[in-house]
Formats: C-alpha cells, sequence, structure tokens
C-alpha cells in the first residue's frame, strides 16, 4: 500500500509540472497572457503616442495661424495701429503691453479679463498688462484706439 501511495504522489507531482512547462511554453511574449515586454517596444510606443499628439496638435491649429514648434506655446508681440482689431481664436491670451484699447464682445458675452476677474464688454477699457482670454472663436478680442503692443498667445486675426 505505501509503494502505491508513492507512486500516485509521483504520478501527480509529474503531471502538475508537465501541465505547467506546457503552458507557460504555449505564451506568446508580449500577448495579454504573457505581458512581459522589452524596453524597445515601450519607446516605440511612447513615440508612437508622441507622433499622434503632435498630429492632433497641429491638426488643429486655425487656418492661416503659423504653427511651429513652439509658436503655439509662446507669446508673439503684435503692433496694431489706431482703428485695427486683433480678433482672437478660441483660447486666444492677450495682454495689452502699451497704448489704448477697448474690448470687443460677441453681442452676448465679454472677453474674459483674468487680472480683474470680470468680463469685458464691447467699449469697456482694456487695462495695461492684463491678462485677456477669448473663450471661443467668435469674434471677441480687442480694438487698438491708439498705436498699440500686445502680446498674443494662439491663434488670431488682424482686421
Amino acid at each position: 500500500m505505501k509503494n502505491i501511495g508513492k507512486i500516485v504522489l509521483i504520478s501527480i507531482t509529474l503531471m502538475v509540472a508537465i501541465s505547467v512547462v506546457a503552458f507557460a511554453n504555449s505564451l506568446v511574449p508580449g500577448s495579454e497572457q504573457d505581458p512581459v515586454v522589452t524596453l524597445s517596444y515601450v519607446n516605440a510606443q511612447i513615440e508612437e503616442l508622441k507622433a499622434y499628439v503632435d498630429s492632433k496638435v497641429i491638426g488643429s491649429a486655425s487656418q492661416g495661424e503659423t504653427v511651429g514648434t513652439d509658436t503655439m506655446f509662446t507669446y508673439e508681440i503684435v503692433n496694431l495701429q489706431s482703428g485695427q482689431k486683433l480678433i482672437g481664436k478660441e483660447s486666444t491670451e492677450i495682454i495689452l503691453r502699451s497704448g489704448e484699447a477697448e474690448a470687443i464682445d460677441n453681442g452676448i458675452n465679454g472677453i474674459s479679463d483674468l487680472t480683474e476677474g470680470k468680463d469685458l464688454l464691447s467699449g469697456d477699457p482694456v487695462g495695461l498688462n492684463h491678462l485677456l482670454i477669448v473663450p471661443r472663436d467668435d469674434g471677441r478680442g480687442v480694438k487698438a484706439l491708439t498705436e498699440i503692443y500686445v502680446m498674443v498667445k494662439g491663434g488670431y486675426e488682424i482686421q
């Protein structure tokens, strides 16, 4: 009887060992069942993601807007003469550096003056060094009353 118990125990142990080896050999490296990946695979996926994000950022640029490596993320100095208007695209930031200007709204809502914490409606004076944000591409911006210099980040057109 003792021999039969040893034989059964050895048989079960061998079957388990063979099953484990067979299962381990059936897995494809990098598959969902065996998720071990190499550094080169991770780097390739990161580069693919970067290319996708860059294509979406550049693809979302407004028509006529200059898009380079950093132009959407830096301020551009723009000079306007009296009577000219700078109309911002969605999410454009505007800072009046010199001269006098007034806000241009869309007829319903104003342009956001984050420095003062209020909306500026058409005709309201724009304060020097105030950060203005155009929330939507719907005709909001600033009108120069004198020669002005503004810093602009984002898309815009001059009328």
